[in-house]
């Protein structure tokens, strides 16, 4: 038998499925798919996407990941510093010794002192923590201590780049800005990068020169654009030069980083002052005050040019590394 001939008798064996009722049944499962996802609540926190994932899907539709937001200071502490950089050994020698470092780009040399007094003996000890440890002494003006410990960390790492720049600070609380001048171009000069700029740019302030200077902390900046003392010099200088826009965005900048920091709270009350803004002069009083001791200096301060009629404050002076 022909199969043509079957196919005549059995009509059935031969017709071709007619595909219509496939795309009415896909038609019906994408629209209550449509509905389900319109009239579905939105997800709790627990179940959203993780900020990655979401990441990883913008990048695989072709367009930009948003911008991260500014990293927030979750404090100068030795404890939230050491919750910050070493979430899983606080005793870890190069963790530890992260968070030194971070500790003095916050201007917290105290915190420094603290998170080096912590740290494991054999760390203690090693040529580098050594290094940052004399840092933090010589900017909280334990001077004297600091420089003993510079024969023991060069016989250990000649090229130390903390050396230069300790003897760099020490000469600046004396008052000798030239061989301060020498030994930050020779921390410059070793690699100490950020610290190392602002001691000359501190040098060249004691000498009046601050066009140098300016340029020193900018170039502190663009290695640790968040190193607190070169934010608040640079802010210092600009208010010097009767640069209120600049001046007040970077004591904006500098509490931003270090929301606790006092001298970049006055110096934005008497800025405001300066320009007859009573209003916001009045406010970070009031900030200062929450966060100052009794009797602060620079509270009282403030308080003396706020009772004047037409007060004429000169802004308070750079940091010293500290004084």
């Amino acid at each position: 038998m022909a199969v043509d001939d079957a196919g005549a008798r059995n009509p059935v064996a031969t017709k071709r499925p007619d595909p219509t009722w496939i795309v009415w049944v896909l038609l019906v499962v994408a629209a209550a798919v449509a509905v389900f996802s319109a009239t579905r609540p939105p997800r709790s926190p627990s179940t959203r996407a993780s900020t990655s994932s979401a990441v990883a899907k913008v990048a695989k539709s072709g367009a930009s990941p948003p911008a991260p937001p500014p990293r927030a200071a979750l404090g100068a502490e030795p404890g939230a510093l050491l919750t910050e950089l070493c979430a899983e050994s606080s005793q870890d020698c190069t963790c530890r010794e992260k968070a030194l470092r971070r500790a003095l780009t916050l201007g917290a040399s105290e915190s420094a002192i603290a998170l080096h007094g912590g740290a494991a003996v054999s760390c203690q000890a090693s040529a580098s923590m050594q290094g940052l440890f004399a840092e933090a002494l010589v900017r909280s003006g334990k001077v004297t201590q600091a420089l003993e410990l510079l024969p023991s960390i060069e016989a250990h790492e000649p090229k130390n780049s903390s050396v230069p720049y300790v003897r760099s600070v020490a000469a600046l609380k004396r008052g000798d800005s030239a061989e301060a001048a020498r030994e930050a171009t020779r921390a410059v000069d070793s690699g100490r990068g950020a610290p190392a700029h602002v001691a000359l740019a501190l040098a060249s302030f004691q000498d009046g020169e601050l066009d140098a200077a300016q340029t020193s902390l900018k170039r502190a900046l663009e290695s640790a654009p968040d190193d607190v003392d070169a934010l608040y010099n640079l802010a210092v200088i600009d208010q010097r030069r009767n640069r209120y826009t600049p001046a007040r965005t970077g004591y904006l900048r500098v509490l931003r980083v270090r929301p606790d920091h006092l001298d970049a709270r006055a110096n934005l009350a008497l800025l405001a002052l300066g320009a007859g803004a009573i209003d916001e002069a009045r406010h970070h009083q009031r900030k200062l005050e929450e966060l100052a001791p009794s009797g602060d200096p620079r509270a009282l301060k403030l308080a003396a040019a706020l009772s004047k009629t037409k007060p004429k404050a000169e802004p308070l002076p750079v940091v010293r590394q500290h004084e």
